[in-house]
């Protein structure tokens, strides 16, 4: 099994960051979102994406919360089958794993997460990850362009992803001023900080707005 160390951020490590955004992506599993049918540490987990080259070797990799580093715990080849847009063929890819116990966080509240990420073999370049209402993001943002869609949906932890189980709750998230909730909530979280912002100066709790159900939990 490989394992590595995250590179220190660097101006180079930045432009190829901003390369992601024409190179490849993971779309599933979506960060820090239920519904994904993970229930256990044991599930098989769907990983699905596009890259921009055919039947590419790609890496799935996961962070072992006790070294920092990332391993790779399956290796695989991309697809053929593509789709055309803003003048490149996407090309799909699927893959399905389980990720091992020593990979996986309690949650304070309960359950478990855990952090991956996919890579070109070749290469070790990382994909983009998505947030969690990317569906409608990336709608939104798929006539504007490639940058739009790089820079307004991916995940806040990009390229990294938290796959999390059903269970799962992370109780300092439960304000809906921290910063985190715009991605551990879903959308209508979302819209409700941006519509009460300027109550954040103030450190207002919204933790009666997220009892009543309308984040994700």
């Amino acid at each position: 099994m490989k394992s590595h160390f995250t590179a220190p951020i660097t101006t180079a490590g930045v432009m190829l960051g901003l390369a992601v955004a024409l190179s490849a992506c993971m779309t599933s599993p979506k960060d820090r979102t239920k519904g994904q049918g993970i229930y256990y540490r044991s599930s098989t987990i769907t990983f699905t994406g596009r890259s921009l080259e055919s039947s590419a070797g790609l890496w799935l990799e996961a962070k072992n919360p006790s070294t920092g580093s990332w391993d790779t715990i399956k290796s695989f080849t991309g697809g053929t089958t593509y789709t055309y847009w803003q003048g490149y063929n996407w090309y799909n890819w699927s893959t399905t794993a389980v990720i091992p116990n020593q990979y996986w966080i309690a949650g304070y509240g309960g359950g478990y997460r855990a952090e991956v990420k996919t890579q070109y073999d070749y290469n070790g370049q990382d994909f983009m990850s998505v947030r969690a209402d990317w569906d409608d993001c990336f709608a939104e943002n798929l006539a504007t362009g490639i940058d739009a869609v790089y820079d307004n949906c991916r995940a806040p932890n990009s390229p990294s992803s938290w796959v999390i189980t059903e269970d799962y709750s992370e109780t300092s998230f439960h304000s809906c001023y921290d910063t985190q909730c715009v991605y551990v909530c879903q959308r209508q979280c979302r819209d409700a900080i941006i519509a009460h912002g300027p109550l954040f100066s103030t450190g207002t709790s919204y933790g009666s707005w997220y009892n009543s159900g309308s984040c994700c939990w």
